[in-house]
């Protein structure tokens, strides 16, 4: 209309139905809605009024603002939001129905469109704001429609969303947009873009193949200077990434990211701290890749400061961090000698036992490849910590179960030379009979490996003739002589 009648054109021949069917969706914000969702969903779903909606969105790509302006665009926006909860519980045929949404809104995202809207008025809902406020919509629309990770429910259009986002390049136009919008605004997308990583790894494809590794993305988005809640989805985003497949290992580091990540371990925000450890500790997750550059950044130090840290996540993960730095060879055991008494204050001391799982599972890390830290290692009292953690938690079993890494861990220790006289003197036979009769098979198996390494040479006998014997409900029964006792009823 503009081209033809010469005069600036800034309404959209369907904003007033779209303004419209937003005002009907305005029920569903009403107490007690319940009522009227089956008239409301008949209308929208099984009259075509979604698919209509989904229709007026598609932009022409010649003229990919033809029919909607912007305030047609929020108005679309606004009655989509207001039906996300009721379509992600719908039935197959609801979320069939959701997916020509989800095709309608990701072409909002290409840049043609965008292009468009940032050349609108800014007081009229254009501009780099109008694009940012428009993004920010359209994500908080689609995570509701994203299975959370570990969710019992999942919603009936998560597997619409996933197929659209594969053959409608929704990735791409996800990180497309940030170019678009200014990095204080991304918080929308890139939560977005977090969810969908850790839940789907087709999307962790889609992601690297979109150019998410990019070095200079990755420096706005790591930047310290960043939001905490973008720094935090972005840790997550890279150190999914990297715990999935050591593939990525190569494109991360050509991001120069671990540089980036020296700055945030002295984050004022704890959560940041946090998730840097485990970014770091799942860099070193499949294998000695960046042993080097943690040495070259001198990044170990201030690992090892974060096992004093503040924050009990924080100190959880600087454990896992340095376990696995120490896990595939000794290049770094020089830089990790100081963290030996933090591990051991922390397996007495910690009080979350996830923590004192990881700093046992580091102390024997220490000692896997090399004896070079034996040394330290018997003198800061690790062996009779590690015991007095297995004591205090023999009845607990499971996946990471403290037993299981201190006893794993003891195993590692008392293979070496000089460990393995002071790991004899102070482990109890008692103890380790025990647990060889736990009703973990896990715990079993590495109580014999103990014993197997230790040459038999444990003395087993028990006062009075008697041991305790550890029942699978957790309870303990005497049982008199040198067999095992027998299942409990």
């Amino acid at each position: 209309m503009e081209a033809v009648e010469g005069v600036p054109c800034r309404t959209g021949i369907c904003d007033g139905v779209l303004c419209i069917l937003a005002t009907l969706t305005c029920v569903l914000e009403i107490d007690h809605f319940e009522a009227q969702w089956p008239a409301v969903a008949h209308i929208f779903f099984h009259e075509g009024m979604l698919s209509c909606i989904a229709g007026m969105l598609a932009p022409d790509r010649e003229n990919p603002t033809l029919e909607v302006s912007p305030s047609g665009l929020q108005h679309a926006m606004d009655a989509l939001f207001r039906l996300a909860v009721p379509m992600s519980k719908g039935n197959d045929q609801e979320a069939r129905t959701a997916s020509s949404v989800f095709e309608s809104i990701l072409h909002l995202l290409h840049e043609s469109h965008l292009m468009a809207l940032v050349a609108w008025p800014a007081t009229l809902g254009g501009g780099r704001q109008g694009v940012a406020k428009l993004a920010s919509r359209i994500c908080g629309f689609l995570q509701q429609h994203v299975p959370t990770p570990g969710a019992a429910a999942v919603p009936a259009t998560a597997s619409a969303l996933s197929r659209v986002m594969k053959e409608e390049g929704g990735m791409k136009a996800l990180l497309g947009a940030l170019d678009m919008i200014n990095t204080e605004d991304w918080g929308g997308p890139v939560f977005l873009v977090s969810r969908l990583v850790l839940g789907d790894n087709s999307q962790a494809v889609a992601f690297v193949s979109a150019g998410g590794l990019e070095a200079g993305l990755m420096k706005k988005l790591l930047s310290v200077g960043t939001p905490c809640q973008i720094l935090v989805d972005t840790l997550l985003i890279v150190s999914q990434l990297s715990r999935v497949n050591r593939d990525y290992y190569e494109a991360i580091a050509k991001a120069g990211v671990l540089g980036l990540l020296k700055p945030l371990l002295t984050h004022v925000n704890g959560n940041v701290r946090a998730r840097t450890c485990n970014l770091i500790g799942n860099l070193c997750r499949h294998s000695g890749f960046f042993y080097a550059a943690l040495k070259s950044h001198q990044m170990v130090p201030l690992l090892i400061e974060r096992c004093s840290d503040p924050d009990t996540p924080t100190r959880k993960f600087a454990c896992f961090a340095i376990g696995n730095a120490g896990f595939h060879n000794q290049v770094l055991y020089d830089e990790l000698r100081p963290a030996i008494p933090a591990l051991v204050g922390l397996i007495r001391n910690e009080p979350d036992n996830k923590t004192r799982a990881n700093a046992a599972g580091a102390v024997g890390n220490l000692v896997r490849n090399s004896p070079l830290l034996c040394k330290e290692v018997v003198a800061a009292d690790s062996i009779p910590a590690l015991l007095d953690l297995i004591a205090s938690t023999q009845d607990q079993c499971g996946q990471g179960s403290p037993v299981r890494v201190a006893l794993f861990s003891l195993g590692n220790i008392c293979a070496n030379r000089e460990c393995h006289p002071v790991v004899l003197m102070h482990t109890p036979g008692t103890l380790i009979l025990k647990l060889r009769h736990s009703p973990d098979a896990q715990i079993q198996k590495y109580a014999e490996r103990l014993m197997s390494k230790l040459d038999g040479k444990l003395d087993l006998r028990s006062v009075g003739g008697e041991m305790d014997v550890m029942t699978p409900c957790g309870v303990e029964v005497r049982a008199t002589g040198d067999g095992p006792a027998p299942p409990s009823s």
